[in-house]
């Protein structure tokens, strides 16, 4: 079985005398930028290495990796790792014709991953790896998150022109570093005549929204010194597997954007709730619309999140994570904040939404 995504071009091989399969990855030579492609790998063999060590997360075990000179005609980067049995989260998420049963049990498993993520903490921003010496955890290298790789495909611009992202000690350095991205990844399409940027006014708003978003740091950089919480950029339905008959969780897959972040993104609803970006939903159907669509999916997760800690003594530390989700969502801005801190593709669009109009 061959499959090529985004970021990734999977294999499926299989011993024919045991019958047992793996999964061969090298990155996507076509999407992801020379210089990312070894690090990518390493985060993810790092993360499976973390779960497999710290939770009761199913994740794939890792065969073997290697770097390009230790790769297939010494071209990229690989990783064999375990094949996981299971299908998309993604098609159950939008049957509508799931049932709330059905779907309170998944989200009560979704509930106990991310219970588990939110509990590995560093203390410090950036990817991490094991000391094999030590078996020491720690943070030892920078962040690697999919608005790198992405902004080159939907802009075409090189990532290695904007200033390197490094290791950060706090979270306001973090938001500042990502501001800083942000005006500058604004200007280069200007520079370069990108589409969508008239000369109507559309650009300084655009400008004045980068700055506004520069001033709400103090506000919306949360915990600040840490600690620093494991969290993957690239969590969504179609990256978790599952088994439709049993209806069990089987496991998590593609977690090369891993890193030790701000603990208020691991702290956060799924965005993904819905299976659609927030920023596109709005864009088509508007405001009002996602809430009607998105605020029952949201009631029933954190309802499930409660059930969870009644019976995981892992839940009972204060405060709660449902407490920290609800009053991410309801009883502040931070929800949104986070996203438009992850996607520049969205930004625009919520931050006039959310936080003003850039004027």
């Amino acid at each position: 079985m061959f499959r090529r995504g985004s970021y990734n071009v999977n294999l499926v091989v299989e011993n024919r005398e045991t019958t047992k399969k793996a999964l061969f990855r090298v990155p996507n030579r076509g999407y992801i930028p020379g210089e990312f492609a070894e690090k990518k790998v390493k985060g993810e063999v790092m993360t499976l290495k973390r779960l497999g060590d710290r939770t009761n997360i199913s994740v794939p075990s890792v065969h073997c990796w290697g770097p390009a000179k230790e790769g297939p005609h010494k071209m990229t980067s690989f990783l064999v790792e375990e094949w996981m049995p299971g299908e998309s989260l993604e098609g159950f998420l939008r049957n509508p014709q799931t049932s709330k049963e059905k779907l309170m049990y998944v989200f009560e498993q979704l509930a106990r991953i991310m219970l588990e993520l939110s509990c590995q903490e560093f203390n410090s921003i950036g990817s991490f790896s094991k000391d094999d010496k030590t078996g020491d955890w720690a943070v030892t290298g920078s962040v690697l998150i999919p608005e790198m790789i992405d902004t080159r495909a939907y802009f075409d611009i090189p990532i290695g022109h904007f200033k390197a992202m490094d290791q950060f000690k706090i979270s306001t350095d973090y938001f500042k570093h990502y501001a800083e991205y942000l005006e500058e990844l604004l200007e280069t399409q200007v520079r370069s005549g990108c589409e969508g940027l008239e000369n109507d006014g559309t650009t300084e708003r655009q400008r004045n929204a980068r700055r506004g978003y520069a001033k709400l740091i103090p506000e919306y950089a949360k915990d600040d010194s840490g600690p620093f919480v494991l969290y993957c950029s690239d969590l969504r339905p179609n990256n978790i597997l599952f088994d439709p008959e049993t209806m069990e969780i089987t496991a998590l897959i593609d977690l090369e954007f891993t890193n030790a972040m701000p603990a208020q993104f691991a702290y956060d609803l799924p965005w993904w709730l819905l299976c659609e970006r927030p920023a596109d939903v709005i864009i088509d159907h508007g405001m009002e619309e996602f809430l009607k669509r998105f605020n029952p999916r949201k009631e029933m997760f954190l309802e499930a999140m409660e059930r969870v800690k009644e019976r995981d003594p892992m839940a009972l530390t204060e405060p709660r994570l449902s407490a920290r989700m609800r009053y991410s969502y309801d009883g502040s801005k931070i929800f949104w904040w986070n996203r438009i801190s992850e996607s520049s593709r969205d930004f625009d669009t919520l931050y006039y939404e959310i936080f003003g109009n850039g004027e």
